[in-house]
This record gives structure tokens, C-alpha cells and sequence, in this order.
């Protein structure tokens, strides 16, 4: 600016020339100069600081206009120059440039905690909303962190009994808080906050309003509440339906699980957003954290009961009941889940007794064991569940003598335990036939296959064994076996007496790996006589697994090689062995060639009822199982049947697999809670 006057500086007066020097400079920074002086005005306002004498200056640089004479502009100008903006460094300025110019976002942030600020980051973060961006977010945090950072500067600069600080002071606490971040980042997160201030203020609006209602429902809830546990479900687990408040208003265990959640925050911060914090409220907080977790404990204990059989759930356990919190008082719940906590260890601990005895019981789950009880005293159908799940753990149903006497009024341990014994008595052919008396020392045979060679792995660990293959000595695994389940299954290897497989382990979920090796070794020092031995086939690698390398560990593994498993010869041998003479493969790379009419035609032949079971797409082996199981129910004589399986297009072929070679080698296939037999012929 100075070089655009050198040509008037020989024409005109040194003081004019001065003059519209500062002139020049005045006008090319009026605005950022505005919002310096108004954000030094509004640090006194916000940061309480003392009075300073050179205050007068900024108000008179903000009545600068056009109607303003020279010489007041270059005195004030100077003032300003001189006692503000060249007394502090440039980045010191623009911050306090901000204070001006974003004066209502700094408000909003000193008006919300750090809680506040991030409950609007997880709102921005799980909602699809356009209204700000996860970087704004995070640009918010930043600044909240800042003005953070200087009050505790502020706090620590104040000095004797003075409550308030200087404004060298104040500007020493912003040159402490920027040490820390970097100035460029600072004014970055002031530019996109700034655009963004009204979709934050929403954002904020909308989820205090959420927060009053929720604070008011768990005040609700806890002052008047009634509800009831109820079976649900096909495999009935047990769930709240809902809690009915004294408006008679439903509200979903997610719901009180959600309100949960949110009363911990509140718990966390010890704070109420936008109410006074009293003993009251943090009272009625603590009591609803205490009545949620009370009641999904229950919900645990309930449907742990269930799985593991726990008869007449209904009417022995009172579900009935209406239960009720008033005025914060649950004692009722309380007591109903202290008794159900230790009912339910005195009956896991009965069952564990049991399955030693009567290893029959550990193949059923849920409410599996009444249905046989009923099948024994009444002689169901041959259509019934569990007329197959008598066939499926080797027991014939016809054979069953028809002089059998049960007590359904007994209490529940007695009423399986005598279920045991009589299952134990109808095996007892069956288990000298395929006893096996392994007197080495313990160890699990592992195989890693794939999964179309899982098997092969099945008949080659059998062939190992030295045993026929059974199918109820092999239990797959899945995404949802429970604990209960791997239990019952390690009770069988080490007290049956035969050669169990596990296959698929590294489905479950590490802690269940986990608590099966603590059994087998639990088991091994109590009955330190005892042998077993038993197979696992994995499809993958096995180093990843904990239950693999914890066997490894332990030393109970014992790898079974490629070539020590069935050849192709010797596995097509024993297939066709278990196959029989009724079982053929009709396919073709093309559609339309007839092979349809060609079964039908051989079935028609052969003199027996011919049935069509297509299996293509989405495969859910339960439904699957069901699905045959009904097919099969509607013949005139499942001896005289002649099933045509139509496979089409398969997403999951790994599934079809298991189906298909329990069915074809077995003739019989177990899932969930659904049984399947068919004849051999």
C-alpha cells in the first residue's frame, strides 16, 4: 500500500500522506478489525473479566462509519493498534476474531457438557440424517474441548481472593489451551461448525426433548408398573411381552433395555439434562438400572429353565403372576429371581447327576423329555416328534412294553429320573451291540477336511474307531448351540461308552469352546479311571480355534492325517454299504430331459407311493426337517414309500450336504426340535 503512494508522496504533506496510509490499512481489514473488537467485548461478557481502561476504544472502533471525521478514526484506529491488535500475535487475534464473528456457536457450547456433545456425535453417527456429517461432529468436540481447556486454564491463573481475571491473563490462558492443538485446526472447526449451527441446534433440540421423555417414562415406570412373564415362540422361550404402566400404556423389554441404557449414562455423568439434580432423581435413576437388570436376569433364568427342560413351566413357576413396582418398590421381582437362581442350579446340578446314569436324557433339549414321557404313557402316533426321537437315539418304539407306569404328579427330578431309567433299560440291547470299550489313554481324534469331505471324515473316524456309524453319535454344531447343549454332548463321550463326533466346533462361540475343555478336564481329575476317546472334524484351520488348540494344549489331540482317512475305493464301498440298493442318482447338465418322468416311471414299477420333495434357494435345516416330516405323515405307510428328492438351485450347499448324507446313509436326521426316520427299504 505504501508503493501505491510513492507517486503523491512528493506532492503531498507527510501528515496527509500518514493519514491515508492508515487509512488504506483501516479500510482493507474494517471487518476482521469488527469482529476482533466485538470478540474482545464478548470475552469481558463471557469470561467475567475486570474492567479495562482501554474498553472505550473497542466500542468507539465499532461506531467507525462513513460519517466518522478523519481525526477520530486515525485516534481510534492508533488506540486499537497500539493496546489491542499489535500487542498480541497474529493467531491470537484471529481467535479472538471468532469470539466476534461465532460468538452464538461459542454460547451454544458453553451452555452444553461434554455428555451433551457426545450424544450428539452417536445421534449424528447412527442416523442416516444429511443434517451434519460425522466430521462435523468431531469438529464440535474439538472446539467444546477447547473452550474446556481454557476455563481450567482460568481457574488455574486466578489469584487471591479475586474472582475475576485480567485480559492479559485471559490471553496468556488462550496461548496455554493452543499449545496443545494446532491453530490451524482451531479456525477450521470454527468455519464448518458455524455453517452448520442451526442443524446442530436441532439436532440438539430433538434429543433433549427425547431425553425429557424418556427421564419421564423411567419415572413413570418406576411409579406404577404391572406386568407378567409369557412362553413365546416356537421353541417357547421365555420373553417379556410388555410392561403396562398405570395409563395402560405397553412398552417392550428393548424399550426398558434402551431407558436402561440411557439411565446409565445418566448414572455415569450424574446428571439430569435440562433438570436439577436431587437425591430424588438420582434415586429413581439407580432403582430403574437395578429394575431392568433384575428382570433380564429373570428372562435369563427363565428361558435357561426352559432349554434344559424344566417341565410345566406355566403352572409350577407361577408365571401367571402379575408382578408390580410401586413407588420404586420391586422386593416381589427380587425375591422371584433369587428363587429362580438357585432352582436353577439345583436342577442343572440334578441333570449332570442324571446324565451319568442315563446318558438317553442328554440327546433332548427344551421340552423334548415330556413329549417322550407322554409317548410312554399314551403310545402317540408314528406321526408324532417324539415317536422319532425315540428312533433317532436307537430306541424302536414298537418294542416298547406296554405295562409302563409313570407318576406325572411327581416332582420334576424324580419324573425324569425315572424317564432315564426306563430309556436306559430299552438300550441296553443296542448298547452291547455297539459298545465301545477303548481302555487307552484319553484323546480326541481331530480331522481338518473341507466341506464337501466332511463325509468322508465321518466314516473314516468311525472306521478308526473300530464302531458302525450312528447318526445319534454325531453332533454338528451351529450358530446357535447353547451351552447346555456341548454339555449334554461331552457327558455322552466320556459315560456312554461309544465313539462320539463333534463336528463344525469353530461355529460356537469362544466362551462355550472354552467351558467344554474345563468340563472334560473337570471330569478327567473326578473320575480319574474313566476313558474316552472321541472325534472332531473341523473346516477350518484349526490354529485359529480355541477348543482345538486348547486340546493341543492339554494334550489330548491326536491328528488324523489324509491318508489315514477312507481312500476313494474304500469310501465308496462303505457308502454304497450304508446306502443300500434303493437309493439312485439321476441328473443331467440340462433341464427338460425327462428325469422327473423317469423317476416317477421306476417308482410306479416298483409298486410304491411315490412322493416329491423339491429343495431349492434358502435352506433352514429345521424347516427342512419339518417339511419331511410332514410329507412322510401323509402317506398311507411310510414302508411303502418311494420319496423323489428334486433338487434345484441352492444358495447354501454346505447345508444340503448334512441333509442329504443323513438322510441317504442314515435314513434318519435330527435339527432343533424336529426328528426324522425312514425306512431303509
Amino acid at each position: 500500500m505504501e508503493h501505491d503512494l510513492d507517486p503523491l508522496k512528493e506532492k503531498l504533506d507527510g501528515d496527509v500522506t500518514e493519514f491515508f496510509t492508515l487509512l488504506f490499512e483501516y479500510k482493507k481489514s474494517s471487518t476482521d478489525f469488527k469482529h476482533i473488537c466485538q470478540g474482545y467485548l464478548n470475552l469481558s461478557d463471557l469470561f467475567q473479566i475486570q474492567p479495562n481502561d482501554h474498553e472505550s476504544t473497542l466500542r468507539d472502533m465499532l461506531r467507525i462509519d462513513e460519517n466518522t471525521n478523519g481525526a477520530t478514526l486515525s485516534t481510534v484506529y492508533r488506540n486499537f493498534q497500539k493496546h489491542f491488535y499489535k500487542r498480541n500475535s497474529t493467531n491470537i487475534s484471529k481467535l479472538v476474531s471468532y469470539f466476534g464473528k461465532s460468538f452464538e456457536l461459542i454460547q451454544f457450547l458453553d451452555s452444553v457438557s461434554a455428555s451433551d456433545i457426545d450424544n450428539l456425535r452417536e445421534a449424528v453417527n447412527d442416523s442416516d440424517d444429511t443434517l451434519m456429517n460425522t466430521k462435523a461432529t468431531l469438529d464440535l468436540v474439538i472446539l467444546k474441548t477447547f473452550l474446556v481447556n481454557i476455563h481450567s486454564e482460568i481457574e488455574k491463573n486466578k489469584k487471591g481472593s479475586l474472582p475475576n481475571i485480567t485480559l492479559n491473563q485471559l490471553i496468556d490462558c488462550f496461548e496455554s489451551a493452543t499449545k496443545s492443538d494446532q491453530n490451524k485446526s482451531i479456525f477450521e472447526c470454527f468455519d464448518t461448525c458455524c455453517l452448520l449451527l442451526s442443524s446442530i441446534k436441532q439436532i440438539h433440540s430433538s434429543l433433549t426433548q427425547r431425553s425429557l421423555t424418556k427421564t419421564k417414562q423411567i419415572s413413570s415406570i418406576m411409579q406404577n408398573t404391572s406386568f407378567k412373564f409369557l412362553h413365546v415362540g416356537q421353541q417357547r422361550n421365555t420373553k417379556m411381552i410388555g410392561c403396562n404402566y398405570h395409563y395402560d400404556v405397553t412398552i417392550s423389554l428393548n424399550e426398558h433395555s434402551d431407558l436402561r441404557d440411557r439411565a446409565r449414562l445418566v448414572e455415569y455423568f450424574n446428571t439430569i439434562q435440562t433438570q436439577n439434580n436431587t437425591n430424588q432423581s438420582i434415586s429413581v435413576i439407580h432403582s430403574f438400572v437395578s429394575f431392568v437388570d433384575t428382570i433380564e436376569n429373570t428372562i435369563k433364568q427363565l428361558t435357561q429353565l426352559n432349554m434344559t427342560g424344566y417341565p410345566s413351566m406355566e403352572t409350577s413357576l407361577e408365571l401367571n403372576k402379575t408382578f408390580t413396582c410401586i413407588n420404586m418398590d420391586f422386593d416381589e421381582l427380587i425375591s422371584f429371581e433369587t428363587k429362580l437362581g438357585k432352582l436353577l442350579a439345583d436342577w442343572e446340578d440334578q441333570l449332570c447327576k442324571l446324565y451319568k446314569e442315563h446318558i438317553e436324557l442328554t440327546y433332548f433339549k427344551y421340552q423334548q423329555v415330556w413329549s417322550i414321557e407322554q409317548h410312554l404313557l399314551n403310545r402317540t402316533r408314528v406321526s408324532d416328534n417324539a415317536y422319532h426321537l425315540l428312533k433317532y437315539i436307537g430306541i424302536q418304539p414298537e418294542l416298547i412294553p406296554n405295562d409302563i407306569i409313570l407318576d406325572v404328579k411327581e416332582d420334576p427330578i424324580n419324573r425324569i429320573k425315572n424317564i432315564g431309567k426306563i430309556l436306559s433299560a430299552l438300550m441296553c440291547t443296542q448298547r452291547v451291540i455297539n459298545e465301545h470299550e477303548y481302555q487307552g489313554n484319553n484323546r480326541v481324534l481331530v480331522v481338518k477336511t473341507s466341506e464337501e469331505g466332511v463325509m468322508r471324515a465321518i466314516l473314516s473316524l468311525f472306521k478308526i474307531g473300530g464302531v458302525k456309524a450312528q447318526i445319534n453319535q454325531m453332533f454338528s454344531c451351529t450358530e446357535k448351540t447353547t451351552w447346555m447343549e456341548l454339555k449334554a454332548f461331552a457327558y455322552r463321550c466320556c459315560y456312554s461308552k461309544k465313539f462320539h463326533l463333534l463336528i463344525r466346533p469353530e461355529l460356537l462361540p469362544i466362551s462355550i469352546q472354552d467351558k467344554f475343555i474345563e468340563l472334560l478336564l473337570q471330569i478327567i481329575k473326578l473320575d480319574s479311571d474313566r476313558r474316552f476317546q472321541f472325534g472332531v472334524i473341523t473346516t477350518t484351520d484349526e490354529k485359529n480355534q480355541s477348543l482345538i488348540n486348547s486340546l493341543r494344549t492339554v494334550e489330548l489331540l491326536h491328528p488324523i492325517y489324509d491318508y489315514q482317512m477312507l481312500n476313494k475305493h474304500d469310501l465308496k464301498k462303505e457308502t454304497e454299504k450304508f446306502i443300500g440298493k434303493n437309493c439312485f442318482l439321476v441328473t443331467s447338465g440340462m433341464a427338460g430331459l425327462g428325469k422327473s418322468t423317469l423317476i416317477r416311471d421306476r417308482i410306479d414299477k416298483s409298486g410304491k407311493q411315490y412322493l416329491k420333495f423339491p429343495i431349492s434357494g434358502h435352506i433352514d435345516l429345521e424347516t427342512l426337517t419339518g417339511r419331511l416330516h410332514h410329507y412322510t405323515n401323509q402317506s398311507l405307510s411310510a414302508s411303502n414309500l418311494a420319496i423323489h428328492i428334486d433338487i434345484g438351485i441352492i444358495l447354501d450347499i454346505s447345508q444340503l450336504h448334512e441333509f442329504l448324507y443323513c438322510i441317504l446313509l442314515f435314513r434318519s436326521f435330527c435339527y432343533g426340535l424336529v426328528a426324522i426316520n425312514l425306512p431303509v427299504d
